[in-house]
């Protein structure tokens, strides 16, 4: 029996190229096909909107908790708490870039937020849509540019402050120059700090 075609949503990753030499800009309507392994049919999916895909890749995660740094996994197919499972104000994530070139002006992440226990799972999932944490919570971007911590405006927030799976997409500064967490031995590369400004969640968010 034939089905009437039916919309379907997937988060796709894109990969620029290392040696790209400036961010790429995947518009809007975008197309990518593929063929699905159960009917054998050709399966073509649009982009909803335009990202921007930055060169190189993510090369390291840190936890930072007052001075203390944390290495966390970066090899996708671990899951980890990038707040704490208790999170508190001052608490942040830093993200390390391996890219030879500064991205920009855009910058487009995909962040997958893993279901909680006793909570709905993502609507990206197949489950409901969480509520936003209660009271609401304040993640604040920004670049270390060299020594310097720059601010990054958020253009938009699909995870509504990591409650669900979504792209956040920030508009970078300028200038984006290597540098180091101070006292976080991470290494030299391009670090994106994510940090919690103030409010507190339930439960610490795990991506």
């Amino acid at each position: 029996q034939t089905r009437a075609a039916r919309v379907g949503e997937v988060m796709v990753q894109f990969e620029a190229s290392p040696g790209a030499p400036q961010s790429v800009l995947v518009p809007e309507g975008f197309q990518i096909a593929g063929t699905d392994t159960g009917t054998g049919l050709l399966v073509t999916y649009e982009t909803e909107r335009s990202v921007w895909v930055a060169p190189g890749a993510m090369a390291a995660l840190l936890a930072q908790r007052g001075t203390i740094y944390t290495k966390l996994p970066v090899d996708g197919g671990t899951q980890f708490y990038p707040l704490s499972e208790k999170p508190r104000a001052g608490r942040a994530l830093w993200i390390g870039l391996s890219s030879a070139v500064a991205p920009g002006p855009f910058l487009s992440l995909g962040i997958e937020v893993a279901g909680r226990s006793g909570m709905p799972r993502p609507v990206a999932s197949g489950g409901l849509l969480q509520e936003p944490p209660s009271p609401p919570v304040l993640l604040k971007w920004a670049v270390l540019d060299g020594t310097s911590i720059v601010d990054a405006e958020v253009i938009r927030d699909e995870t509504e402050a990591l409650t669900r799976t979504g792209i956040v997409e920030l508009k970078l500064p300028r200038a984006w120059d290597p540098g180091e967490p101070n006292g976080s031995g991470g290494g030299i590369m391009r670090w994106l700090r994510m940090r919690l400004e103030f409010g507190r969640f339930e439960a610490g968010p795990r991506l």
